[in-house]
């Protein structure tokens, strides 16, 4: 079994110009969606789609409104398989706060958290971000939220 070691480099942001900055590297938001799951609550559990295509140095999110204490879990494949750089995580709305990995696989599938658990630390408003750190690549899969 392949095992990669993730060394996470040092993250800025900017909510203003839609960029965030991890290890040096800048990525331009190309969608922004917003998503409503205010049922949460009712279900302890919801799992929402997600699609794209990304060039190099971008990156997508998806804006949902998270309480303090919930988890979040992020799975995609994406192609070309051989990707490297595959940015995912979750960011604040300020894009100041973030929990995230970069995936070099190359393996064609992405699992944030790769080991842990992501916990929202409080109420608010949270982004679900699908980045392409180095080349591009398309990718489709869901984001699970649980109560």
């Amino acid at each position: 079994m392949l095992m990669a070691v993730l060394i996470v480099p040092p993250v800025m942001a900017s909510a203003g110009d839609k960029t965030i900055d991890v290890g040096g590297k800048q990525l331009k938001l190309v969608e922004h969606k917003e998503d409503n799951i205010g049922d949460i609550i009712e279900r302890g559990h919801v799992q929402s789609s997600i699609r794209g295509q990304l060039g190099p140095s971008t990156y997508e999110d998806y804006r949902v409104y998270l309480s303090k204490g919930m988890r979040v879990e992020i799975t995609i494949d994406h192609t070309p398989t051989t990707a490297t750089g595959v940015l995912l995580g979750v960011w604040d709305d300020d894009l100041i706060y973030a929990d995230y990995i970069i995936d070099d696989d190359q393996d064609g599938h992405a699992h944030f958290p790769d080991s842990g658990t992501c916990i929202i630390p409080e109420n608010g408003y949270y982004r679900i971000v699908v980045g392409a750190y180095d080349g591009g690549f398309s990718y489709d899969g869901w984001y699970d939220i649980y109560w």
